[in-house]
């Protein structure tokens, strides 16, 4: 699926099934797969003028479809997604979005074993291979705070040494690794739930990223986090990377007389935007690769970005129709951002050996296991410390597990970390 392959260039209805027609990319070895490229045109007309530019752009990738234009799609969702009352999904989407604040300081309130769970994050177990080195190398002493992932719940308030430290941090390393994928793993199955209910409202209850974004915001008030929102305000007013930053400069360099046809391309951009991750939240379910408890990316944070939007406003605003075109073509699968991902993940397992491995295998030499079993045990501990990340890296960088498909990184970050590689 992530090779280089060929895609069929369709025109077809909306998913929102609102009259308006999209452009679809639909790969040859994957039929029930679709990635949206654009949409939100009028005619069929419209569309179709606008997918032969893709085809001209990608003509060694892109190829025309014959597929006839049907009336009417047929939206499938999980029972999750169809079996449950309007306000149903709308209070247990409410409830997944507290979990998801929950991440915040100061924010959890759970029994001491759940605490240290979710004292653990990505970074853990590389501050503290981090740490034991610095402790190798310099011979220092350590009073291990209690506050400290892991190690602060066992000996928070000891004194370690160095060689304390060697016979601990095999231990720990694997601990927090473990800890780490249930983590990932819990996270995965919240995020799917979450994605089943956005879906349901969308496809089913018709809405919109605006209903979305004040469900947020009133659940941030009522968990007491108002001036999240009031730091969000005064960002968007300030960040010059927004749709309105897009708008007053185009309008600068074309004349107020512009001004209502800027603002009018500009909303089909951003309507388009929104249901292109709405249409990549749905077609996850016909990736081979998607499960659940794999999904890596928050759902409600990913339909809320405007990035995409914004990128492709700066490119339409400048008169850069291959450069609008492009930024749709680049996150297709096999396209060039997924062999960029490729060379990040190599580089990821050459920082996870130095960063992971060395100070492991530092601690065996400082305090080696004896016995034939010791030696063994030791010589599994590297590999066991290291292949669930690097195993589940390479999901998540090579083959896009759990990940919406058809968008580029950048736009499905949208500037905050969404993606999340261990």
């Amino acid at each position: 699926m992530h090779k280089k392959c060929r895609f069929t260039l369709a025109v077809r209805p909306s998913i929102f099934k609102d009259g308006t027609f999209g452009v679809y990319a639909i790969p040859e070895d994957s039929p029930k797969l679709e990635y949206q490229l654009d949409g939100c045109f009028p005619t069929i007309d419209d569309a179709r003028a606008v997918s032969d530019a893709y085809l001209k752009l990608g003509a060694d990738r892109l190829v025309p479809s014959s597929i006839d234009i049907s009336e009417s799609r047929d939206i499938r969702l999980s029972e999750a997604g169809t079996g449950q009352t309007e306000e149903n999904q709308v209070q247990a989407l409410k409830t997944q979005v507290k979990k998801l604040l929950a991440d915040l300081p100061n924010s959890i309130s759970l029994k001491p074993f759940l605490t240290i769970l979710f004292k653990i994050t990505e970074s853990t177990p590389y501050s503290l291979a981090i740490i034991a080195a610095v402790v190798f190398k310099f011979s220092l002493s350590v009073t291990v705070p209690k506050a400290l992932p892991l190690l602060g719940e066992i000996k928070g308030g000891s004194t370690l040494g160095k060689p304390e430290v060697a016979h601990l941090l095999p231990f720990v390393l694997l601990a927090s690794t473990i800890i780490l994928q249930i983590l990932a793993r819990v996270r995965g199955l919240v995020n799917s739930a979450m994605r089943d209910n956005i879906l349901g409202l969308t496809l089913r209850h018709g809405w919109r990223r605006e209903r979305f974004a004040r469900l947020y915001l009133e659940v941030i008030e009522a968990e007491g986090w108002g001036s999240l929102r009031k730091f969000g305000e005064w960002f968007w007013r300030w960040n010059p990377d927004t749709l309105r930053q897009v708008y007053e400069d185009a309008v600068k360099l074309g004349g107020s007389e512009h001004s209502e046809e800027v603002k009018e391309n500009l909303l089909r951009l951003s309507n388009e935007d929104f249901e292109a991750r709405i249409h990549a939240l749905y077609s996850m379910e016909w990736e081979p690769s998607f499960t659940p408890f794999r999904m890596a990316v928050n759902p409600l944070l990913f339909i809320l970005g405007q990035k995409r939007a914004v990128r492709r406003g700066k490119m339409l605003m400048s008169n850069d129709v291959r450069g609008y075109l492009s930024l749709s073509l680049v996150g297709l699968p096999g396209w060039e951002e997924s062999r960029t991902t490729r060379r990040v993940f190599w580089g990821g397992i050459l920082w996870e050996v130095i960063c992971l491995g060395g100070p492991t295998v530092w601690a065996f030499v400082l305090s080696p296991w004896s016995g034939v079993l010791g030696r063994l045990g030791m010589f599994l501990m590297v590999p066991a410390i290291l292949a669930p990340i690097i195993v589940w890296n390479y999901g998540l960088f090579v083959r896009s597990r759990g990940i919406p498909s058809g968008m580029s990184w950048i736009d499905i970050n949208d500037g905050k970390r969404l993606i999340r590689a261990l």
